[in-house]
């Protein structure tokens, strides 16, 4: 109350309308009360029950058919025994996620930074790469997955190219558990940059000119303006999506469901969790490899978060 009274007594409110200044606080209550009652059922109370959910162990029915529960850590006992089971899916699903993560991490994130240096200096030839980079995007989802199925598809163009070449079929690259999850990956990279260079792009905009044209009369190239000024410039957008990857880290994914449903050795943890939720089975499991992860996470995110605030400080400009 405190707070509001020495918001709302600054003079710069006086201009309020008097029945708003005479009942501000239900005023301010009306204001945020959509927000709050928001954060309060669709947040609190759905992450509060999922928690709980993890804690809870199947016993059995009653006698008028209600299921029964006690409290119990096996669902964390049985996550931990299979994570380190060779041949567990829970196991499969958490590298395949891992390597989902490597992906947007380590190949998609320096390479849509790059394009988006190479867009911004309209180098020779970018038209031509802009428009293959964002007509993935402009497509939807089922389209961009129907066409790329039939590219890497059986008797599809890849497939007539190999045996015109060797004279033998190609074989399924969706449908052999040693190809499958590359090729999603594959089309994750080819279909997934247009969203970080359109974030990357509108930063390095913003970049003085005259910054560059001092440094091109001082005679710095390319690579030097792309090192000492345009990653300085931009490191605050560059490390918040850093941070923002490393949120995502146990919900890594490719477009699972459109391409294989889990077959072939695809699973991914997001996909795991949706399908057990989608199919009402292991419910309670799914929340407790959703509580871990998160328990996982949350140091790490503070880490990254500390550790993107070292190599460069924050630039105004």
């Amino acid at each position: 109350m405190k707070l509001l009274n020495k918001i709302l007594d600054n003079p710069k409110y006086a201009d309020l309308p008097k029945p708003l200044r005479k009942n501000k606080y239900k005023f301010i209550l009306l204001l945020v009360l959509p927000g709050l009652l928001n954060f309060i059922i669709f947040y609190v109370i759905k992450n509060l029950s999922s928690i709980l959910m993890a804690f809870r162990q199947f016993t059995g029915f009653a006698e008028n058919g209600e299921r029964l529960y006690e409290f119990s850590f096996n669902h964390f006992k049985r996550f931990f025994d299979s994570i380190s089971s060779e041949g567990d899916v829970i196991r499969a699903a958490t590298l395949n996620t891992l390597l989902f993560w490597a992906n947007n991490m380590l190949i998609m994130l320096p390479l849509t930074f790059a394009l988006s240096y190479f867009f911004y200096k309209k180098i020779s030839g970018y038209k031509f790469f802009r428009v293959a980079v964002f007509i993935p995007s402009i497509l939807g989802g089922i389209v961009m997955t129907t066409i790329y199925k039939v590219i890497v598809a059986p008797n599809g163009p890849i497939s007539m190219f190999f045996a015109q070449w060797s004279g033998e079929m190609f074989p399924g690259l969706l449908s052999d558990e040693k190809t499958a999850k590359w090729m999603i990956v594959l089309y994750c990279i080819w279909t997934g940059m247009s969203g970080n260079i359109l974030i990357f792009q509108g930063s390095m905009s913003r970049i003085p000119q005259e910054l560059l044209d001092a440094a091109a009369i001082d005679g710095v190239g390319s690579f030097g303006e792309f090192r000492h000024l345009i990653i300085p410039m931009t490191w605050g957008t560059l490390s918040t999506v850093i941070i923002l990857n490393f949120t995502g880290l146990f919900a890594s994914s490719g477009p699972i469901l459109l391409f294989t449903g889990g077959a072939y050795d695809t699973y991914t943890l997001s996909y795991w969790i949706f399908a057990q939720v989608q199919n009402q089975t292991n419910t309670n499991y799914a929340a407790a490899i959703g509580l871990i992860f998160t328990v996982v996470l949350f140091p790490i995110v503070l880490c990254i978060r500390k550790l993107c605030a070292v190599p460069y400080k924050d630039v105004e400009y």
